[in-house]
């Protein structure tokens, strides 16, 4: 048995906070589904034969990770607006009408993708609301950390749980924007002075430099963000096969070359999932270097 969540019909008429912010109001309007036939319980919810109207479905996906994706299901022909729907899926499209959202949990063995239905609770749809106003970037030094950012690239923002705050910590006002097989990364850096040398043990720093052309003392790397469309937060192995890429390839017009090269080859993507087909990506092309 597990769990999927129904979202109901919501407008927010008085709205003045961001989701986040007012994450309990949110809360009102979930309830959860016990079912151990997703595509039976699915049906039950939009079609069953007790109601008139029947609904032609359709799925969004609203979160990535790189073990799980979370999804809401919808159906069309319905006059009712679904606020939090239209703002969670990653196209921002207009959702009307009561919702579905369920996490499916992917393994990737032997090049081959399996989806599962897994267990969806109240931290899930937590997760999925934070996720939208804050993002994880990483900060690169002689080691690579992770901290998180919200929508205006503060990392000290006081909505941010307090133990998730760069105390007095600010971006560096110097960034240079490099999309790299779809994903839009924002490299912000601080230039070396003129008495420092780049800390022998960093690595991580002589590459990301050797791509910038210039040298740095330090890198944090952000996903750039889209108004149009929800912000991707990164994770470690993400950013280390980010950074051997620039360092081997620190050409962009080459890095285009290698990404129109892998699209020719590849006419269809295993997944829509940013994580699956970067590293499909990154395992092609460090062949190439």
């Amino acid at each position: 048995m597990f769990h999927i969540a129904s979202l109901s019909v919501n407008k927010f008429d008085d709205f003045e906070n961001s989701l986040w912010v007012d994450i309990e109001k949110v809360k009102k309007f979930v309830n959860f589904i016990e079912t151990d036939n997703l595509q039976t319980s699915i049906n039950e919810y939009f079609n069953s034969e007790s109601k008139q109207e029947k609904y032609d479905l359709n799925t969004l996906d609203c979160l990535y990770t790189r073990t799980h994706v979370y999804q809401i299901i919808y159906g069309y022909d319905n006059n009712d607006e679904n606020y939090i729907g239209s703002v969670i899926n990653y196209k921002r499209k207009l959702i009307k009408g009561n919702i579905l959202i369920v996490k499916i949990k992917i393994t990737d063995e032997n090049d081959k993708l399996t989806y599962v239905e897994d267990d969806l609770s109240i931290d899930d749809i937590i997760y999925v609301i934070k996720d939208m106003f804050f993002h994880t970037g990483f900060h690169v030094t002689d080691k690579i950390n992770e901290f998180l950012y919200d929508n205006k690239y503060n990392m000290n923002s006081i909505e941010l749980p307090l133990e998730n705050r760069a105390n007095s910590i600010e971006l560096p006002k110097e960034y240079h924007d490099i999309n790299i097989f779809g994903i839009p990364f924002r490299i912000w850096y601080t230039p070396l002075g003129k008495n420092e040398n780049i800390d022998k043990n960093s690595s991580y720093l002589s590459d990301i430099s050797l791509f910038l052309n210039k040298k740095i003392s330090e890198a944090y790397i952000t996903s750039k963000i889209y108004p149009e469309c929800k912000c991707l937060s990164l994770d470690i192995n993400l950013i280390k096969q980010v950074i051997n890429i620039v360092s081997n390839a620190p050409d962009e017009g080459e890095l285009l070359e290698m990404t129109q090269a892998y699209n020719y080859a590849n006419k269809e993507l295993r997944s829509q999932n940013p994580f699956i087909t970067f590293n499909d990506f990154f395992n092609k092309v460090k062949n190439y270097y």
